[in-house]
């Protein structure tokens, strides 16, 4: 990752997302497992699942993962969200929201 540090990595973490909402891309979603492995969770949306990262700052603040449309990555079971978390961010501790 080069001379990437922490802040530089969260700062890109924070673009917004159509709603307004602070949310981060898979590339980001990526760099930030390396400095962050936890408070990462799996949560029910729309007829699917979606994963993201816990705010540390705000309680219950989430960062849902977006694609490069911007919108939440669905995932259709719970159980292929975990994978990718597990495969793609090398993240193994999960909250699973299921409401």
């Amino acid at each position: 990752m080069g001379n990437m540090n922490l802040n530089a990595v969260t700062a890109n973490k924070l673009h917004l997302n159509g709603n307004g909402f602070p949310a981060f891309t898979q590339r980001v979603a990526k760099q930030i497992a390396q400095y962050e492995p936890f408070g990462w969770y799996v949560a029910r949306f729309a007829n699917g699942w979606t994963i993201g990262e816990m705010g540390l700052k705000v309680p219950l603040e989430r960062y849902p993962l977006l694609n490069e449309d911007r919108e939440p990555i669905i995932f259709p079971t719970v159980e292929q969200a975990l994978r990718f978390l597990r495969e793609e961010c090398l993240i193994f501790s999960v909250a699973v929201y299921h409401r």
